[in-house]
């Protein structure tokens, strides 16, 4: 099985798309299935992975709690904390006895000195909030970032086809969620209207199996004759594109060339 789909994914695939258009369907289908039984075992890996850090953190924290504990029952056996908790404050004074009539000076002054105190432990418990006011800044940044790089993908079709793709940045969820919308819209521009809907598919499975922009036009050319150029271009330029924007670590989200 593998070996027939490696061989599906070749060069032969564009012609058997001509050719025998019930068998490339199957031999996508059995692809798609292949494909997806993997991405099960994958997620479920994950899951498995994510299960395990969620034990061992809860064990750790067990742990911690158990230490915790048991610290603060040998404090309480050896007198230094309370029942609730809060440790004991022992303040021994060597100073002679006040003078009767420094007496309440001294009692004001040590009353002062707890309130500070209770004022210090009450901040203390206040949680500080941090606001960030650079969020908006960030995005509008990164907006305009992508606008260069919008501005700076080739047009003509000799740079454009030469340009360096980054298929890591281009995932098969990515290519389904932004390039079939695009895809069927250039193919109503260049048809007229949407007939075949194995077209769609037939430029999305080309994308997802990295094969270059000439192989593309040389696979449409049957339908669209010289059109095909055209037509691969504008894919190509949305290519190129989010391919730029995430080699420089940014998000396109809906954003398009075109």
């Amino acid at each position: 099985m593998r070996e027939r789909l490696d061989v599906w994914d070749d060069d032969e695939s564009d012609e058997l798309f001509y050719v025998d258009r019930q068998r490339w369907r199957q031999l996508r289908a059995r692809r798609l299935e292949a494909e997806e039984a993997a991405d099960a075992k994958s997620r479920k890996f994950e899951e498995q992975e994510a299960e395990n850090l969620r034990r061992e953190s809860e064990d750790f924290l067990a742990r911690q709690m158990d230490e915790m504990q048991a610290l603060a029952e040998e404090q309480r056996k050896a007198g230094l904390l309370l029942d609730d908790g809060a440790p004991v404050k022992l303040n021994v004074s060597l100073a002679p006895a006040p003078t009767k009539d420094g007496s309440g000076k001294e009692k004001a002054t040590v009353f002062t000195q707890e309130e500070e105190e209770e004022d210090a432990i009450k901040k203390r418990k206040v949680p500080l909030v941090k606001l960030d006011f650079s969020v908006a800044e960030t995005g509008e940044k990164a907006r305009e970032r992508l606008e260069r790089i919008r501005e700076s993908v080739p047009h003509d079709k000799e740079s454009l086809f030469k340009a360096k793709v980054r298929w890591d940045g281009l995932s098969d969820t990515v290519i389904d969620r932004k390039f079939e919308p695009l895809i069927k819209r250039l193919m109503v521009k260049y048809l007229g209207e949407m007939e075949d809907e194995d077209m769609v598919l037939f430029v999305l499975e080309h994308l997802k199996d990295h094969k270059s922009p000439q192989k593309l036009v040389e696979g449409l050319e049957p339908v669209l004759e010289e059109e095909a150029v055209e037509l691969t271009k504008s894919v190509w330029r949305q290519i190129i594109f989010e391919s730029m924007a995430y080699g420089e670590g940014l998000l396109t989200d809906k954003m398009l060339v075109e």
